[in-house]
């Protein structure tokens, strides 16, 4: 049985099946734009995302080479990164990565991504934004 099963392996592991030859054909012959076009994509998604964060009291430094942002948390939240982010998924139904999955050193950020759709994060700031008011008025009521 292992013999048959290394045949098989062996045929689908040897080399790459000729559709993904294929698709890198195309992607190096027809596609050479495609990154330009992507970062051009994630540049204007960048520049608007960055200043709306900003207005809701998010302190952060502009990315320049990636698709997400590290954000760190409102002070008057009073949360760490993981409690924000469990939070506003709970209740803001928006999905942010805490920052203390990467680095205990940024446990009071977010990281945010910009590679979804342009709708996506116009509609996870408008949540945000809603979440971040609620919060607040919270606060004050006490």
């Amino acid at each position: 049985m292992i013999e048959e099963a290394q045949k098989v392996h062996e045929t689908l592991t040897f080399a790459l099946p000729k559709v993904i030859q294929d698709g890198a054909a195309t992607a190096l012959t027809d596609a050479k734009d495609a990154p330009n076009e992507m970062k051009a994509i994630y540049k204007r998604r960048r520049d608007w995302l960055v200043p709306e964060l900003e207005k809701m009291g998010f302190i952060l430094d502009k990315p320049t080479g990636a698709f997400y942002i590290f954000a760190k948390i409102p002070l008057d939240m009073g949360d760490d990164g993981y409690a924000f982010a469990k939070n506003l998924a709970f209740n803001g139904k928006v999905a942010v990565i805490p920052g203390e999955s990467f680095s205990s050193a940024t446990k009071d950020y977010i990281r945010i991504s910009y590679a979804a759709s342009d709708e996506t994060l116009h509609t996870a700031i408008e949540r945000m934004q809603a979440y971040l008011t609620t919060r607040r008025n919270e606060t004050m009521e006490r």
